[in-house]
C-alpha cells in the first residue's frame, strides 16, 4: 500500500524571510510599549480633570496632555513601520510559496534499498513537505502495478488539494518500470516541476511543457490525422528525431547494424530487447556487445532483436556497429547549449519514447523487454509522453504500448526482473513467466 505523509513548514535557508521577521519585532514591540504608555498617561490625566484642589490640576493636566501627544505620535510612526514591514513580509512569503510551494517525495524502491535522495531533500526550502510512496520485496517477477495506481492516485488528489498559489515540485525515486506507469497514468496540473536530484551534480527542474514543445519542434505531435478505422495515415511519417549525441544500433540475426531511417513491419519477430542507457553511472561504457552480455545477456539471447539506444561512439572503420562505445553522459536540462558529453533531459525523453513506440509498431507480435537506464525524472516524463504523444510513425499512429511491454528492474547483485506495473501487461507476463494468458 501506499502510505502518505505530510508536514508542513518554512525551513532555514530563506535569510530574507527571517530577516524581516526580525525587522518586524521591533515596530511592534514599540506599538507594545506606546500602547501601555497611552493608556497610562490617560488614566493619570483622566484623574487630574476631576474637581482640582488648589487649581494645581491645570498645570499637571497640560505636562500629561503634552505627553500624551508626544507617546501618540510615537504611536503612529510604529504603526506606519509596522504595517510597511508587516507587507514586506507577506510579499516576501507569497514570492517563496510561488518559487517553491510544496515539494511531493513521490517513493518506490525494493525493501532494503537505501533512499539515496533523502539528504538532498531535507536540504530543499519548500513551503511544504508530503510523502508519498511505498516499498516492495523482491520476487522472480516483480508486482507493483497496485502501487502505482495508488501513487499517482494520491499525487492527484493532495496536488489537487494545494493552494493554487503555490508551485507543486514533484522528486520521484521510483524504480523504473513504476516511474513508467506513474507518469503514464498521471494527470499532472499544468506547469508542475519534475526535479531532478542526481548524484555528484547539479540538481534541476523542467516541466512537461518542455518535453512538449519540444517534441512539437521536431515534428512528433498526436494532431497527425488519422484513418479511426485502421488507425493508418497518408501524411508524411515523422523522422526519427535528430537528438545530438543519442544513437541506435540493432542487432539480428548475430549481426549489429543501424536500423533505416523508416521503419519495416516484420510480423514474426516474437522477443525484443530494448535498452535505452543515457545517463551514468557504473557499468556504462564498454562496446555494446560487451555491455548487453553483462547486463542481461541470458534475456538478451533469446530475442530475436536487441535494440540499444544510447549516446555512441561511431565503430572503428571495417567493424560492425556492436563494437560502438556507450557513453555516459551528464544530463541537463531543457535548453541548456548541451555540450561534449551532456544531452538535454528533453530529448532524453523523446528519444525513449519515439523508439519505444517505433519498436511496438515495427513488431506488432513481439514481447518488448524494455531495460531504462535514464534519471528518475525522464521515467515519468517518458511515461506521460507515451500516453500523451502518439505520432504517426511509418504509416501508423502509436497507440497503447503496455499490452506487449514488459519493463525490467534492476536489482543489485540479482539481475533483471520482469515487471507488472501497468495492468494493460496481464497477457504479455503471463506469456512471459510461462502462466496460461
Amino acid at each position: 500500500m501506499a502510505r502518505t505523509a505530510g508536514v508542513g513548514k518554512v525551513r532555514g535557508g530563506m535569510a530574507n524571510w527571517r530577516t524581516q521577521g526580525a525587522q518586524l519585532a521591533r515596530p511592534a514591540a514599540g506599538l507594545a510599549i506606546g500602547a501601555f504608555a497611552v493608556t497610562t498617561t490617560a488614566s493619570l490625566l483622566l484623574e487630574r480633570a476631576l474637581p482640582p484642589d488648589d487649581g494645581l490640576w491645570t498645570w499637571s493636566s497640560v505636562i500629561l496632555l503634552g505627553i500624551l501627544l508626544a507617546v501618540g505620535g510615537f504611536l503612529a510612526r510604529e504603526y506606519r513601520q509596522f504595517r510597511s514591514r508587516a507587507g514586506k513580509l507577506a510579499d516576501t512569503i507569497e514570492q517563496i510559496g510561488t518559487a517553491t510551494g510544496t515539494l511531493y517525495s513521490v517513493h518506490l524502491q525494493l525493501s532494503g534499498v537505501s533512499d539515496l535522495h533523502a539528504e538532498a531533500i531535507h536540504n530543499e526550502d519548500r513551503l511544504d513537505y508530503k510523502f508519498i510512496g511505498a516499498r516492495v520485496e523482491d520476487a522472480p517477477i516483480l508486482d507493483v502495478a497496485v502501487e502505482c495506481h495508488e501513487i499517482h492516485t494520491e499525487l492527484e488528489r493532495s496536488v489537487n488539494e494545494d493552494t493554487d498559489e503555490h508551485a507543486y515540485t514533484v522528486v520521484p525515486n521510483l524504480i523504473a518500470p513504476a516511474g513508467l506507469s506513474v507518469g503514464y497514468q498521471w494527470f499532472p496540473r499544468p506547469r508542475t516541476l519534475l526535479r531532478e536530484i542526481d548524484q555528484g551534480a547539479a540538481s534541476f527542474e523542467f516541466t512537461l511543457e518542455d518535453v512538449s514543445a519540444r517534441a512539437q519542434s521536431l515534428g512528433l505531435t498526436s494532431k497527425t490525422p488519422v484513418d479511426r478505422r485502421t488507425n493508418r495515415t497518408d501524411s508524411a511519417p515523422a523522422d526519427p528525431p535528430d537528438l545530438a549525441g543519442i544513437a541506435v544500433v540493432d542487432r539480428r540475426n548475430n549481426r549489429w547494424k543501424t536500423p533505416p531511417a523508416h521503419p519495416r513491419i516484420d510480423n514474426d519477430v516474437q522477443a525484443v530487447h530494448l535498452s535505452v542507457v543515457i545517463g551514468r553511472g557504473p557499468g556504462i561504457g564498454g562496446a555494446v556487445t560487451t555491455w548487453i552480455h553483462n547486463t542481461d545477456s541470458e534475456n538478451s539471447a533469446e530475442c530475436d532483436v536487441v535494440r540499444v539506444v544510447s549516446p555512441l561512439t561511431d565503430p572503428p572503420e571495417g567493424t560492425d556497429s556492436g563494437r560502438s562505445e556507450l557513453r555516459g553522459v551528464a544530463v541537463v536540462r531543457p535548453g541548456a547549449a548541451a555540450g561534449p558529453g551532456e544531452v538535454a533531459i528533453d530529448n532524453a525523453v523523446i528519444a525513449a519514447g519515439y523508439w519505444i513506440q517505433r519498436t511496438v509498431i515495427e513488431f506488432p507480435n513481439a514481447t518488448i523487454f524494455l531495460m531504462l537506464r535514464i534519471p528518475k525524472t525522464a521515467t515519468v516524463a517518458l511515461g506521460w509522453y507515451l500516453a500523451t504523444i502518439r505520432p504517426a510513425i511509418g504509416d501508423v499512429r502509436a497507440g497503447e504500448p503496455w499490452e506487449r511491454l514488459v519493463p525490467l528492474t534492476f536489482v543489485e547483485g540479482g539481475g533483471l526482473r520482469p515487471t507488472h506495473a501497468h495492468p494493460a501487461q496481464r497477457r504479455v507476463l503471463g506469456a512471459a513467466s510461462g502462466d496460461p494468458a
